[in-house]
């Protein structure tokens, strides 16, 4: 009976893993769609990153995203 239940909790853990995937795969997907969708996003994009790059040059700070 506990092999059961452990084994749901499992099965449990892991579904919720994969949702959790799947909404950040569709968050960054929608993403991808509105940069296309218009022309000033790439350029907005290249200058955000421009900016986070020259503040960790200056401050010495890594961010969690690298």
């Amino acid at each position: 009976m506990v092999d059961a239940e452990r084994k749901e909790d499992d099965y449990d853990f892991l579904k919720e893993g994969r949702e959790k995937t799947v909404e950040r795969l569709q968050k960054a997907a929608a993403r991808l769609k509105s940069m296309f969708q218009y022309a000033k996003a790439p350029d907005q994009d290249c200058r955000l990153l421009n900016v986070v790059s020259e503040m960790q040059e200056t401050k010495g700070c890594a961010f969690v995203g690298d």
